[in-house]
């Protein structure tokens, strides 16, 4: 989903895996974007524009309540 090099990050094609946010889905998301941003938050800033915590998760919780990205300029 978030690719260092690519224009926007890409949905994972995939179906919603829930239907329900609940608390641990976030803090499960949260850990995921902590261990991303710690790995290449730099380098995924430079490719998707000032990318942080808070908008990846967004984005993933997006792709795994929706099964698409809540964003208007990423590919769906």
């Amino acid at each position: 989903m978030f690719i260092v090099g690519a224009d926007d990050p890409a949905s994972s094609g995939m179906p919603p895996a829930v239907q329900v946010v609940t608390k641990e889905l976030v803090l499960r998301a949260w850990e995921v974007m902590t261990t991303l941003c710690k790995k290449a938050g730099k380098e995924l800033s430079q490719s998707f524009g000032n990318f942080d915590k808070v908008m990846g998760l967004g984005w993933l919780l997006g792709d795994v309540v929706l099964g698409y990205l809540i964003c208007q300029s990423c590919s769906q």
